[in-house]
C-alpha cells in the first residue's frame, strides 16, 4: 500500500516511530546502570575505625530491581539520587567516582560502607 504523503507528515511520523522503537530497543539492552555485582571496599563504623571489608558479602542489584546482600533479599529502587532498599534501613548514593556509598545505623553506631562495581 502506498504511503500517503501530505507535506511530508507521514514520512516524518514513520521516521519518528522508527527512532522511538530503536531507542526503546537500545534502552532494553543497556539495562539499569546500577544493576550488577558490587563488592565492599571499605567499612567505617565510627570516627576512629575504618577497615577493609573482604569478609562483607557482596551486594547484587538485579535488573528486575531485586537485590541480594548476604542472606538479605528484597527489592530496590533508585530515585532522586538515592538507592532505597525494601528490607533494609539503609540508603546509598553514587559518588562522583562511581562508588556506591551505603549508610545505616545499627546498635547505636553509624556505618558507612563503600562498594565498587565489579561486574
Amino acid at each position: 500500500m502506498p504511503i500517503d504523503v501530505v507535506g511530508g507528515t507521514s514520512v516524518r511520523s514513520l521516521m519518528m516511530l522508527a527512532g522511538l522503537i530503536l531507542s526503546l530497543y537500545a534502552m532494553s539492552k543497556l539495562g539499569d546502570p546500577l544493576a550488577g555485582a558490587w563488592a565492599c571496599s571499605s567499612i567505617r563504623g565510627s570516627e576512629q575505625s575504618s577497615h577493609a571489608c573482604a569478609a562483607e558479602p557482596g551486594l547484587e542489584l538485579k535488573p528486575d530491581h531485586t537485590y541480594t546482600w548476604g542472606r538479605e533479599t528484597g527489592t530496590w529502587q533508585y530515585r532522586e539520587g538515592l538507592l532505597w532498599f525494601s528490607r533494609l534501613r539503609a540508603t546509598s548514593r553514587l559518588s562522583p567516582d562511581g562508588k556506591l556509598i551505603t549508610e545505616f545505623d545499627r546498635g547505636g553506631t553509624h556505618y558507612v560502607l563503600t562498594f565498587y562495581k565489579w561486574r
